[in-house]
């Protein structure tokens, strides 16, 4: 399809760019990307619900993740492999340190270096955490056949490939996560 390829889509009268009959003429690639954002931000409040009687968020479960694929690990090589700003990492792993749930220590070798790794209790929450979210994922694609699953996928990869500035850093092109002993990261 092409991206410019106007979609008609039903919207409220009261809408701005309502036309008659209640149709708005939008981009297929607009609509694509509106829904992404959507799916995306209503998935994570949901998750959030869930993670809460765990201690835990969307943010920190992420960062728990990311330790999990490349810990124990440097600080700028989590930062470098996580999806959050810099800010946003420094504080979400202060308070996971604070609750018990990650542990820094430095370099043998470097002492200016420092790693961050799962503590025992850290490691039974996210894997506790790791369930919830493979649970409702699974929820949220039950129906969707093997063959839609892979074109679906493919065409996420390719989008990631465009925005992407160092195509690989973030998006795991392998389906498997550095450490080949690990099940893939759900986030």
């Amino acid at each position: 399809m092409n991206p410019k390829t106007a979609l008609k889509l039903k919207t409220p009268d009261a809408s701005p760019t309502a036309q008659p009959g209640g149709e708005t003429a939008v981009s297929s690639a607009d609509y694509l990307f509106h829904l992404m954002v959507v799916i995306a931000r209503q998935r994570d409040a949901e998750l959030d619900r869930r993670l809460a009687p765990l201690a835990l968020n969307v943010g920190r479960y992420r960062t728990l993740a990311t330790i999990d694929a490349f810990g124990p690990c440097t600080m700028s090589t989590f930062a470098s492999h996580s999806p959050l700003d810099r800010t946003t990492n420094s504080r979400t792993v202060d308070q996971l340190v604070r609750a018990g749930w990650v542990a820094r220590a430095k370099s043998s070798e470097d002492r200016r270096q420092i790693y961050i790794a799962l503590t025992r209790e850290g490691r039974a929450l996210f894997d506790q955490a790791r369930a919830v979210v493979s649970a409702y994922n699974d929820q949220l694609v039950d129906g969707l056949d093997d063959e839609l699953m892979a074109r679906l996928i493919a065409g996420q990869l390719m989008l990631a490939d465009k925005v992407e500035r160092n195509p690989g850093k973030f998006v795991d092109r392998e389906a498997s996560t550095p450490r080949a002993s690990q099940a893939p990261m759900t986030s």
